[in-house]
């Protein structure tokens, strides 16, 4: 039951000490807790839908990111290959 009080907590942005008081039935807890994660996460599936729905804008974030990366990561790449004395790397 502790660990239901804890998610519910959570979710309400109360204590669960507050909670545990309201509750002599471990069926509702169980209910209120399932309900109370759902209704927290509804933003997050929302927004996950959204996303899903255009898989071109998905595609472009991952590949502006990918370039920024690369990006970043070359001159590193570039000076570990020097230290080592290694040929450069390919800049494909």
């Amino acid at each position: 039951m502790a660990n239901l009080l804890e998610i519910l907590a959570a979710c309400a942005r109360r204590k669960p000490a507050e909670l545990a008081g309201e509750y002599a039935s471990y069926g509702q807890l169980k209910r209120d807790t399932a309900e109370a994660v759902v209704e927290t996460l509804r933003p997050v599936r929302e927004r996950h839908a959204e996303l899903s729905a255009d898989p071109g804008y998905v595609e472009g974030v991952l590949r502006r990111g990918a370039e920024r990366a690369r990006g970043m990561a070359r001159p590193r790449v570039d000076a570990a290959y020097d230290a080592a004395e290694l040929l450069p790397a390919c800049a494909g």
